[in-house]
């Protein structure tokens, strides 16, 4: 039996629930003394929504003393007919789960179908008109940008939770899902004639009386002014405010003048109205009918803002935590978060002392996060795996995954000094340095002159057999960098020093671009039949076809896997990198978080504030690795006469 069918294997005993679940009795917490976590309140209308955790960082009951069942995660309270239902997710598998209040025994589970708890990912709950209503992306449907080589198709759908004895059964209301994908953060709020709910992009009206429910599709050209940061009502309008995305590959870059952002009446024909370059808005509110909303002034306001935005990540500020990476959301979301957390609680970015009580507050949180991440280590399933980029959702692990998650492990390390990671921390730094799970390999080739990560002949992946883009290799390097991995085997230091070659090379990095390119080798340039290089995918015209430049969150990893490099004595790499990333910073080309690698080497860089307002707010958990060094620059420019 192969280690990944042992895996599975496993992961089925434990499922049907042939695997025993161990308690001890040090993870008990009294309501009374236990701490809270950090940064979440999942009530939006009482004050008995603060999480109290146990020693193992697992919910053990609601602030106002009521228990909550071991190993579920709560990201919603709400109310009902006099009844309080939570709104879960269960740890470490991930599955969906609603609870209901029994007086005095606290909240107890109510019975779910299987494929609901398995696949559906609450993206947001509410209640309008008495009924609770849920706004869900279903994994089992979805197909992600990276499981196939056709285009990808992705929405999410709004049901609504009929409660029957210890039964939730689940209605889907939608006819065609809501257009948004599984990195959202769900918004509502009642308006005349109905009830909105929202994702970053798009919307829906809940109308109709309680017999005949209507789910209608706003038709607005909302996204065109951004992602939707914040929703407010007066009851009868709705406005809601939007924060411009930059992209380099299709904009311009960064000027003093563009306005970042914009408030816009939801409706079917939107008022906008744009928001002066100058000011940085938060605290939406409609007053009369008409948009209202805080500005930043001072630097008291920046703390206000970032305490406000942490306290709303994922509607909760629940964010991901303690959440699997089953759809990859610890590689591409909570490593993020923690990131920003870690930031912000190292102070490398020179926030004012205004801010200490939130730095405390994010160290506690970071150390809570990366505990938790760390104790995936010990569960056979799911462990780091992934299934929303596998051919027929096959769990896979992957370098890239695995790389970005030891990294920022090892980060929270040095900031909090806390040794409950350390055993985790060197069973990835096994498998990155010589794979044996992952579905990549390290392949030396002097017939092509490249050192290059490829996939696996044969692995569920759709361009099995072919190099990795530059950001998987990059987050694979950066990984083995920050662990001190390379110090300790030579023959890897040079294999890294190659591959670094091969980048600095193809891309023409000394002649210092603006932009590089997503990958190259087989997989820019492509492959046919007669090639017989991959079997999942025979033929493929090249990802030249699609775009020439890789997204700016892509460079900003092969910048930091560079600098990472570079740090770890790497043979090869050019003097002069540093101060070229930190121009890229300064125009805007590179994400703001690359000055981490920058500040350790003197070349912290001087984020203008017509760059940093693109980063000044979090919606979603990724966003906050920016955050704290946007809000820096801002908070340098509030202090100039």
């Amino acid at each position: 039996m192969s280690l990944m069918q042992a895996l599975i294997f496993v992961a089925a005993l434990w499922l049907v629930g042939m695997l025993p679940t161990v308690a001890s009795a040090e993870t008990q917490t009294s309501c009374n003394s236990g701490p809270v976590l950090p940064f979440a309140n999942i009530s939006r209308t009482t004050g008995a929504g603060d999480i109290i955790i146990n020693t193992d960082g697992l919910p053990a009951c609601l602030s106002d003393g009521t228990s909550i069942p071991n190993s579920y995660i709560p990201l919603a309270l709400l109310e009902r007919s006099g009844t309080r239902y939570i709104i879960a997710r269960r740890a470490p598998i991930g599955h969906f789960a609603l609870l209901a209040e029994v007086k005095g025994k606290g909240f107890k589970p109510l019975n779910l179908a299987y494929d609901e708890r398995n696949s559906f990912n609450i993206q947001h709950a509410f209640v309008a008109n008495g009924r609770i209503f849920l706004l869900v992306y279903d994994a089992s449907v979805n197909i992600p940008s990276g499981r196939r080589f056709s285009r990808p198709s992705e929405g999410n759908d709004l049901y609504e939770i009929r409660i029957d004895g210890d039964r939730a059964l689940l209605e889907k209301l939608t006819t065609a899902p809501m257009p948004s994908g599984l990195d959202i953060a769900g918004l509502d709020a009642q308006i005349a004639g109905g009830h909105l709910v929202c994702s970053q992009t798009s919307c829906s009206l809940i109308a109709g009386s309680d017999n005949a429910i209507e789910v209608r599709e706003l038709q607005t050209p909302l996204n065109e002014k951004g992602i939707l940061v914040e929703l407010a009502s007066d009851g009868r309008v709705a406005w809601g405010l939007f924060q411009v995305q930059f992209d380099d590959r299709l904009s311009k870059a960064p000027s003093p003048d563009d306005p970042v952002f914009s408030v816009c009446r939801i409706a079917a024909q939107p008022d906008c109205e744009n928001v002066p370059a100058t000011i940085i808005p938060y605290k939406l509110r409609v007053q009369d009918g008409r948009p209202a909303y805080q500005a930043v002034h001072t630097v008291d306001d920046l703390v206000d803002l970032l305490s406000f935005d942490l306290r709303r990540l994922r509607g909760s500020g629940v964010a991901g935590y303690s959440q699997n990476n089953m759809e990859g959301q610890i590689a591409w979301s909570s490593v993020y978060y923690v990131n920003g957390l870690i930031t912000l609680g190292r102070n490398q970015s020179g926030l004012p002392g205004a801010f200490e009580k939130l730095r405390q507050d994010a160290t506690e949180r970071a150390r809570l996060e990366a505990r938790r991440i760390a104790s995936l280590n010990d569960q056979p399933y799911p462990w780091y795996l992934s299934k929303r980029y596998s051919l027929n959702r096959e769990p896979i692990a992957s370098v890239v995954h695995l790389g970005r998650i030891a990294r920022v492990l090892k980060r929270a390390r040095e900031l909090t000094q806390d040794s409950g990671t350390d055993r985790t921390l060197e069973a990835l730094e096994a498998e990155l340095v010589s794979p044996t799970i992952s579905v990549e390999r390290i392949f030396d080739s002097t017939e092509k002159g490249r050192t290059e990560i490829r996939f696996l002949r044969n692995s569920p992946f759709w361009a099995d057999g072919v190099n990795v883009a530059w950001n998987y290799q990059s987050a694979w390097i950066e990984a083995l960098a920050m662990l001190g991995a390379l110090d300790k085997n030579p023959n890897l230091m040079m294999t890294v020093s190659r591959m670094v070659d091969t980048f600095l090379r193809e891309e023409n990095i000394s002649s210092r671009p603006i932009f590089w390119r997503y990958s190259s080798g087989d997989f820019f340039q492509g492959w046919t039949v007669e090639d017989d290089v991959s079997t999942n995918t025979p033929a493929y015209p090249g990802d030249h076809v699609n775009t020439t430049a890789a997204h700016i969150s892509y460079r900003t990893m092969d910048a930091m896997a560079l600098l990472a490099a570079s740090r770890a004595r790497v043979p090869g790499i050019p003097a002069g990198l540093a101060s070229y990333f930190r121009e890229l910073v300064e125009k805007g080309f590179l994400y703001p978080l690359v000055a981490e690698e920058l500040a350790l080497v003197g070349e912290t860089p001087q984020i203008p504030l017509h760059v940093a307002r693109h980063y000044a707010r979090s919606v979603l958990p990724h966003q906050l690795q920016n955050q704290p060094w946007a809000l820096a620059a801002i908070a340098r420019s509030l202090r100039r006469p």
